[in-house]
């Protein structure tokens, strides 16, 4: 939940700890610029973080050294972190081992160079967050004129049931031997209507 699929950084948590659960925990804390990653369900969410924070072991912490720029690593390991996720085992929940972080490969150019790719991916990164901000205006705009006319908000309607105006449906179990990489059909999850 404290991880999100656009944002880079992260400040706050859904769940805290007092000082004496943190020093009566095996928990590590790590630190502003820190990068975390989720090991299991979620597999691959990354964050910075801008704030000490605890984590729990669903989670890996990884922290730079004075050889490498946190923000570098960070999109360094944003580029490679689909191969996370595809050698991602479990039955039940997903999940990659240390082992698998320890034999995942970057690229890692002098610290200068490092300084520039990260300039250069943080402005891909405003321009990204300007357009969707401008898209998620344009919702908010929609979603008022369809108030303002009183087409959401009236009294009566439909049901979803009505089989007359709707056809609602839900996905078959498909397994993951059926999915192939390059497939001609789409396939949604997570139980999508």
């Amino acid at each position: 939940a404290d991880f999100s699929k656009t944002n880079r950084f992260v400040s706050t948590a859904e769940k805290s700890i007092t000082e004496l659960g943190l020093n009566n925990s095996n928990t590590n804390v790590l630190q502003p610029n820190d990068i975390i990653i989720s090991a299991r369900g979620t597999v691959g969410a990354m964050a910075q973080l801008t704030v000490p924070m605890a984590f729990n072991q669903s989670c890996y912490g990884l922290r730079a050294n004075k050889l490498v720029d946190s923000a570098y690593l960070f999109y360094a390991l944003k580029s490679v972190v689909q191969s996370l996720r595809e050698g991602a085992i479990g039955s039940k929940f997903k999940a990659i081992t240390t082992a698998d972080l320890q034999t995942l490969k970057i690229p890692l150019p002098p610290i200068e160079i490092q300084r520039e790719i990260v300039a250069a991916c943080e402005a891909v990164d405003a321009e990204y967050e300007s357009t969707r901000m401008s898209i998620e205006e344009y919702r908010r705009r929609i979603e008022q004129l369809l108030n303002d006319m009183e087409i959401i908000s009236f009294e009566g309607g439909y049901n979803l049931s009505d089989s007359g105006i709707f056809n609602l449906s839900i996905g078959k179990r498909i397994l993951d031997t059926q999915l192939v990489p390059d497939g001609e059909v789409p396939v949604y999850s997570a139980n999508v209507f």
